[in-house]
């Protein structure tokens, strides 16, 4: 039996889709300097890729599944298809068109901008392989979490100690990435207690703290070009602001859901992006970063 798909939820991944895209097409593509709209760009931002990785996570999650080491391995498998397979080959292609080298497709910072497939790939083994332990030992489900929890404060705090070295190797699988992970989870755990989440999203005191913080805080900062000291005090900021745009988004389109269903005219579109999304993500970084390199050796 199909399992019945909730429109207002693939209208959301859709949604992070477009705006991964819509980022490299404004840096690769045109450029900021011609598009002259950085301080929007930079508002999302704060909680672009941590929405990417919490709606990953959030379809990556299914009650339903038992964890066994077989069914595991499976759906591993499948996930490395989907996610390296239409990576690589537009990254090859993208490499070769642009005269880099292989080695920079595999080792650099972020893989001529594939970086997100491959630590996405490696947050569906982490957490697979917690959930296997987790089973094989019986856990209990705060114990399970606690895990969890754990794995993703220990990954955060790594990559943050691990730039005072200097060296390739941090980046072979997208290890200099890896504080991503928490959001990854995050999305997990919104999945696995949905109506708990959705309940603290109808409290009219969260949704003010969360609609007021968004619309304030981080443009201020955005605006005024406020820095903020590389200390714990910009950790929280990140946190916080990446934290609370997935919830303004799950609010945004959990409110307006009657609006993103496939017989109307956005979300049929949005649609688009959720059917086909790692192809199209591929395919629209390999000819947004081709045209503005077209456009380079146009001028010269």
């Amino acid at each position: 039996m199909e399992k019945k798909r909730i429109e207002w939820i693939d209208a959301l991944r859709g949604f992070t889709m477009l705006l991964v895209v819509c980022y490299h097409v404004h840096t690769h593509c045109f450029g900021k300097a011609i598009l002259d709209y950085s301080s929007v760009s930079d508002y999302f931002k704060l909680f672009r890729m941590p929405l990417f990785f919490a709606i990953s996570g959030y379809f990556f999650y299914s009650p339903n599944k038992t964890w066994s080491l077989e069914e595991t391995l499976s759906v591993l498998k499948k996930k490395a298809k989907i996610q390296i397979i239409p990576a690589f080959i537009f990254g090859y292609f993208f490499a070769f068109y642009t005269d880099k080298s292989f080695h920079t497709l595999i080792c650099s910072y972020n893989k001529l901008g594939y970086w997100f497939t491959y630590a996405l790939l490696v947050f569906f083994i982490i957490f697979s392989i917690t959930e296997l332990l987790s089973k094989l030992f019986n856990c209990k489900e705060s114990l399970r979490l606690t895990f969890h929890a754990l794995i993703a404060s220990l990954l955060f705090i790594f990559v943050n100690k691990v730039y005072i070295f200097d060296g390739a190797w941090i980046h072979y699988l997208s290890i200099s990435q890896f504080y991503y992970y928490i959001f990854f989870l995050t999305g997990t755990i919104i999945r696995s207690k949905e109506n708990f989440f959705y309940n603290i999203l109808d409290n009219s005191l969260a949704r003010i703290i969360i609609i007021v913080y968004m619309l304030t805080v981080p443009i201020v900062i955005i605006s005024k070009d406020i820095s903020i000291p590389n200390t714990i005090l910009d950790i929280a900021y990140t946190l916080i602001s990446a934290s609370l745009g997935i919830c303004l988004a799950f609010m945004f389109f959990r409110h307006y859901q009657n609006q993103f269903t496939n017989n109307k005219p956005v979300g049929i579109y949005i649609a688009i992006y959720r059917t086909q999304n790692i192809r199209y993500l591929s395919a629209s970084f390999l000819i947004s970063t081709s045209f503005r390199f077209n456009q380079k050796s146009f001028i010269t």
